[in-house]
């Protein structure tokens, strides 16, 4: 996956690259409403020195995009999951009977929601390893713009 983008701010290792989106971003609006427009600030390794206003191409490898996508989707889901169906077969064996999909669904949702809390308080440490950064490759230009 690689993307051209402009630094914005560099801070020891890790630089701000505002990337513009894709124009098929308008079909999307799964961020600011599919404005096609508008830009997205990722934090990238900077292990090349680039400076503020330099076009940069980054890129990070499948094999890091599909492992960032387990940790934030795929966990969550089975821990609601787990949660539903630990859940039921509990209440079950101890005898509960009413309202247990209701109490299965409480508690797989607490569940996900802590998987979530979990990650957000590992994020700092995975990102300080920088194996999910993007990382720059390349220096396009020193001008000003995307371009």
């Amino acid at each position: 996956m690689q993307k051209a983008g402009v630094v914005i701010s560099v801070e020891k290792d890790i630089a701000k690259v505002e990337i513009q989106k894709h124009s098929s971003c308008s079909n999307c609006s799964a961020c600011k409403l599919g404005d096609e427009n508008s830009s997205v600030v990722a934090e990238v390794y900077n292990e090349i020195g680039v400076k503020v206003g330099q076009t940069v191409y980054i890129d990070m490898e499948s094999k890091q995009v599909l492992s960032a996508a387990l940790i934030m989707y795929v966990i969550p889901l089975f821990s609601l999951l787990a949660g539903i169906i630990g859940a039921s077969i509990v209440l079950n064996a101890i005898g509960i009977t009413g309202n247990t999909d209701v109490y299965s669904a409480i508690v797989g949702f607490f569940m996900m929601t802590a998987s979530f809390v979990i990650i957000r308080f590992k994020d700092k440490k995975l990102k300080s390893s920088g194996k999910y950064l993007p990382m720059i490759t390349e220096v396009v230009n020193d001008g000003e713009g995307p371009y």
